[in-house]
């Protein structure tokens, strides 16, 4: 029984941490390349976009429907880029700080997971 509650309280705690409430989209909202202004996104902006040209980089909110090369190409008047579009909060900063978001995170759940296996098979 102790070790079903400990499992418990684990399972609801990384529950809260990774799936999100149902609170509206906060995006990165900035034209240049070290981005730390955010934006709550507002009606059909359901998705988070950088988009990469050169040296330069743009983060807002955006549409998930226009997350496509032709619909981007024509707004933002270019034709040499690449994007990135995401839908959690705070996605579309600069790829090195995505990554190690990603990689603490995959450390704490790796960290669980072994934490869980020592409680239920000792």
């Amino acid at each position: 029984m102790n070790s079903f509650l400990v499992i418990a309280i684990i399972t609801t705690f990384i529950l809260a941490l990774f799936l999100h409430s149902g609170n509206a989209l906060v995006c990165y909202n900035c034209a240049v390349s070290n981005c730390d202004k955010n934006i709550t996104c507002k009606g059909e902006e359901n998705t988070c976009l950088i988009v990469y040209r050169g040296s330069q980089n743009t983060s807002r909110c955006w549409k998930y429907s226009d997350c496509n090369v032709n619909f981007i190409s024509f707004n933002f008047s270019t034709k040499d880029f690449r994007y990135r579009c995401c839908q959690w909060n705070l996605c579309n900063n600069a790829p090195n700080v995505v990554t190690s978001k990603i990689v603490l995170n995959g450390a704490f759940l790796l960290t669980v997971v072994h934490m869980l296996k020592f409680l239920v098979w000792n």
